[in-house]
């Protein structure tokens, strides 16, 4: 694990040097709600998962058991990303379910905007990283890239002057799709939705740090 946070010490002050529109550390302690620590809006609503002094960053990150808990942040326009965007989190999945939601914004397959997950997917553990463009949904994977158990930092980026997503696991590059004719992301009146995805496909482990960026780091 040394190797991989000497590579994450660099990634992360790149990531730092930014400034998020969001970023819910998770550090309350107890309650039924996380703040945004950028800004007084954006804050999260806790539906049964629960604190754990298990976590990467701070003193707490937020269990969530995989049967029915969820972080909701209502829907904001500064939410919507239609010209670049990044999404990362610190996650410890503990199986190996077709999904594991990490973010989602939107209520359904039909009804989308981006996804990052870290799940049994084609047939290897990997984290995944989703948009949706002009309805259809375009994915970029990181196959064998996730350890069960284990933490693991994961990140997703668009920009639309260049149409590539990238996801980036522990620190480095682990894929690229370059989505054709550059298209904005579809934007949606949805809320955010932490841990699961339209109220199924929900996480079973921790989630620690998210950071949201309306750019691609």
């Amino acid at each position: 694990m040394g190797k991989v946070f000497l590579i994450l010490i660099i990634s992360m002050s790149l990531i730092l040097a930014q400034t998020p529109v969001a970023h819910w550390e998770f550090e309350e302690g107890s309650g039924t709600s996380t703040s945004n620590s950028v800004e007084n809006d954006l804050h999260g609503t806790i539906t049964g998962a629960v604190f754990s002094p298990d976590c990467v960053a701070g003193s707490y990150s937020l269990y969530f058991d995989g049967i029915d808990d969820q972080v909701t942040v209502s829907d904001d326009n500064k939410l919507d990303f239609s010209n670049a965007m990044t999404i990362a989190a610190w996650v410890k999945i503990n199986n190996n379910d077709w999904y594991n939601a990490v973010l989602y914004k939107g209520n359904s397959s039909d009804v989308a905007s981006y996804l990052l997950n870290a799940s049994m997917l084609w047939g290897t553990v990997q984290s995944t990283f989703w948009l949706k463009f002009s309805g259809i949904f375009n994915a970029v994977g990181a196959p064998n890239s996730l350890t069960l158990g284990e933490w693991n930092h994961l990140a997703g980026t668009y920009g639309q002057g260049t149409g590539v997503m990238s996801i980036y696991t522990n620190g480095s590059l682990a894929g690229e799709n370059v989505v054709a004719g550059n298209p904005p992301i579809d934007v949606t009146a949805e809320d955010v939705l932490i841990g699961c995805m339209y109220g199924t496909r929900r996480l079973e482990g921790n989630i620690d740090d998210i950071y949201l960026y309306d750019t691609a780091l």
